[in-house]
């Protein structure tokens, strides 16, 4: 039979071991001193170098639409405290660029903002859209308004900025209009308005939008009723024939989809909803729910 090892050996060499160990961690921790020594010396020299620095020509976002000014990174860099050619190793840069982005009128959603070496920085962006526009009675005021005070808005009722609409203002006719509006915006661009007859306004709009060609609706109207001390949002539509439709009160996704359905039905029946036999007018889906 085989001799066992001594317990005085196993000893000696664990001994070894937890020596061998220390050691190495004396080491590492010197090597590591001296490494944040040596970038400590040379860290404002290599950061200032081209490489290490950006500015707004190395800011790449995604691709604008038409109505996004081309002056958006410059937008967002003057409205921010951010520095012109900062380190791109500046602590916290790319969530304090993800923070400016996203402040942003325009914005919708910062996605991710990614560094690339050399100094380049990409920012992938979801932009808001205008889906319908508000119209606004003719004694309402404000320094931001459209022509005949049309404001667009969002499928979320955010209001937007109106300098493209300015400048083009025939892109108007294609919206869905909500009117029968009271209120102004309580924000600036870029928040919701704060009404609810806005808001879920805008959400209906946004679900006839891609079918409108089929169903050509004008105008959402809002109606705000009062009874036994509890506010009820009941809404009317009407096509660019008049034909009226009683859409009832803003419901569930499902259940406003399943109105949406009963029109395009109708609307595929009759060639179009003005030719809905008079017998079915006014159009009247506020008791549709899903099935």
């Amino acid at each position: 039979m085989p001799a066992l090892p001594k317990p005085e050996t196993n000893r000696s060499e664990r001994s070894s071991m937890m020596i061998s160990c220390f050691l190495a961690g004396i080491l590492l921790a010197m090597f590591t001193l001296i490494c944040y020594g040596l970038w400590s010396r040379v860290k404002e020299e290599v950061t200032q170098e081209e490489d290490y620095r950006f500015s707004p020509e190395r800011i790449y976002i995604t691709e604008l639409p038409d109505w996004v000014p081309t002056t958006l990174v410059h937008d967002v860099l003057t409205n921010a405290p951010l520095k012109d050619r900062q380190s791109v190793i500046t602590p916290n840069l790319l969530s304090d660029l993800a923070s400016a982005f996203s402040a942003h009128p325009w914005v919708d959603e910062v996605v991710r903002v990614k560094m690339e070496y050399p100094a380049t920085i990409h920012v992938d962006l979801k932009y808001r859209e205008a889906v319908c526009v508000v119209k606004l009675p003719e004694n309402a005021s404000s320094a931001t308004e459209t022509a005949d005070q049309f404001y667009p808005v969002d499928g979320k009722g955010t209001y937007l900025p109106t300098d493209y609409f300015l400048q083009h203002p025939d892109s108007l006719n294609r919206f869905i209009v909500i009117e029968n509006v009271k209120s102004l915006p309580i924000r600036a661009v870029g928040h919701r308005w704060g009404d609810p007859a806005v808001e879920q306004g805008a959400e209906i709009a946004s679900l006839l939008r891609d079918v409108n060609h089929l169903l050509r609706i004008e105008t959402v109207r809002p109606e705000k009723i009062v009874a036994h001390r509890s506010l009820r949002i009941v809404y009317r539509l009407r096509t660019s024939g008049k034909t009226e439709i009683d859409w009832g009160e803003h419901a569930d996704e499902t259940s406003e989809r399943a109105k949406l359905k009963t029109l395009l039905d109708m609307a595929r029946s009759y060639g179009t909803l003005d030719h809905v036999p008079a017998s079915e007018k006014p159009i009247d889906l506020s008791k549709t729910s899903a099935e």
